[in-house]
């Protein structure tokens, strides 16, 4: 199985994807199309907003591991990582963010290294077969409160989503990202 990734270019906080694997007579691709959004909105607030659009191709021969699901890992949070599945999917976040307090000042520049916040966020996404089959109606929700801490651009961040209807779901990512 042979395996290509294409981040593509980024047009500010527009980011284009490709991914492609094949190996024994099989192909599998995905393309994805992601915009991000942060607006300061005073007191310390920051208003962050993301959608996220993807098409994969070849689902059917795809290995478990990469089969295209919705769930934590895609910023669904609210739901089992295996929850939803489709050749289309899609996301869109809102998060209203605020910086608590930073730790240990770098001595060169006097900004902390450590800086801890929090976020109340909102997550909608949906999965189908089809572009057609993406309506309206089939949004799944969910939303809750997370907490953060960055070091030197490394983000740790642990979110509870509260408003599930799958019940309370505790996430941890480490990394950048949304």
């Amino acid at each position: 199985m042979s395996s290509r990734s294409y981040p593509g270019p980024a047009w500010g906080n527009l980011r284009a994807r490709f991914d492609w694997q094949g190996g024994g007579g099989k192909a599998y691709w995905r393309t994805e199309l992601e915009r991000t959004a942060c607006h300061p909105i005073g007191g310390g607030f920051l208003l962050a907003l993301r959608n996220d659009v993807a098409y994969h191709h070849g689902a059917g021969d795809t290995q478990i591991p990469f089969l295209p699901f919705l769930g934590p890992a895609q910023l669904l949070r609210g739901y089992a990582g295996d929850r939803f599945s489709g050749d289309w999917l899609t996301v869109a976040n809102l998060e209203l963010r605020r910086r608590l307090f930073g730790l240990m000042d770098d001595p060169e520049t006097d900004d902390p290294l450590i800086l801890v916040g929090a976020a109340l966020f909102a997550d909608a996404g949906q999965a189908s077969e089809t572009l057609s089959g993406m309506r309206w109606d089939r949004w799944h929700p969910d939303g809750g409160i997370g907490f953060y801490a960055t070091l030197r651009g490394m983000t740790l961040r642990v979110d509870a989503a509260l408003l599930s209807p799958e019940g309370f779901r505790l996430n941890m990512r480490i990394g950048g990202g949304f």
